[in-house]
């Protein structure tokens, strides 16, 4: 009904921005909560969402409803710390909903709650992420298309076919190795944890569970959009921010009531953040964001070649 009162691609990319904005609810409510870091900790670690390039750069990729998974999935994480597995069931369909791999993350979720000791609840959402993707990548999607998994173009160097791709990675892991860590995967790893400080590898439980959604991603020959797919990022995103939150807590020192972290860690954690924000973030300074929507020296010359034809032409 918004369709009817407001213009749908702008009302799609608000109600994205607000998306990525609500996140920071959830990751304050974790660094509050479970990782019990005192208020300096947990303004940190909101910085230094909010200056991420990924975060930006999804911002202003277009649209893409997996970013409606961001705040979902932070939020299923904190629902699961406080043993509301019903409301984590209920936020785990919305992230699925929104794109069929992220069932993999959902699985990942999962695993992460079985680590934690949650391991009933954890392997049941594992499972079902699992079946999730399966069945609507290999079922559902190729009944509307032409009856294959829709994404096997990604990963046609390995071979033809899904069964072709898998043996095709299977008979040359030195080659699908090097896919791994070639260099774009190199970049896109560093941008996602550089920015943080690297926190997250003080605690890699929170992120190895991630790391088949990843791999996929890495190695997939998808078209760059421009700004690296950062709709891709979405799922490392959370993860990483998991970890840093709990990297933090390892790091600090428990006080009476709450964990302190060293003002000098989180102030060399904001700095970090601004340093990537400005090196690569498609809305950094260099890139005069607040020069947009005006007119450039190319519309001012297409101005005065239309006047220079005239009206009459």
């Amino acid at each position: 009904w918004l369709a009817r009162v407001l213009p749908t691609v702008e009302t799609l990319l608000v109600l994205q921005s607000l998306a990525i904005a609500v996140a920071v609810v959830p990751l304050w409510r974790i660094a509050r909560g479970p990782a019990n870091l005192r208020v300096s900790g947990s303004a940190a670690l909101v910085a230094a969402y909010a200056l991420h390039p990924s975060v930006h750069n999804l911002n202003l990729a277009g649209f893409h409803p997996e970013v409606f998974a961001l705040p979902a999935l932070l939020a299923a994480y904190l629902a699961g710390c406080r043993e509301r597995w019903w409301t984590v069931g209920l936020l785990a369909l919305v992230v699925v909903s929104t794109r069929a791999d992220l069932g993999l993350a959902v699985a990942a979720l999962g695993l992460l709650f079985v680590t934690e000791d949650r391991r009933t609840p954890g392997w049941v959402l594992a499972a079902s992420g699992l079946m999730w993707f399966l069945v609507m990548a290999f079922v559902v999607q190729p009944m509307f298309g032409d009856g294959s998994y829709p994404h096997v173009a990604a990963f046609a160097h390995y071979g033809d076919g899904v069964l072709g791709v898998v043996l095709g990675m299977l008979s040359d892991p030195i080659g699908l190795l090097g896919d791994l860590v070639d260099r774009s995967s190199f970049d896109k790893m560093l941008l996602l944890v550089a920015p943080v400080l690297f926190l997250p590898l003080v605690r890699p439980r929170y992120i190895v569970t991630l790391i088949p959604l990843l791999a996929l991603y890495l190695i997939a020959d998808v078209a760059d959009d421009g700004l690296g797919n950062p709709q891709q990022d979405v799922p490392a995103l959370v993860f990483v921010f998991i970890a840093a939150t709990y990297a933090l807590m390892r790091i600090g020192a428990r006080g009476i009531s709450r964990v302190l972290v060293d003002r000098r860690v989180l102030m060399v954690l904001v700095l970090t953040a601004s340093v990537f924000f400005i090196r690569d973030a498609a809305s950094s300074p260099y890139e005069q964001p607040w020069s947009w929507g005006s007119r450039d020296s190319v519309d001012v010359a297409r101005i005065a070649a239309t006047n220079w034809v005239g009206a009459d032409a």
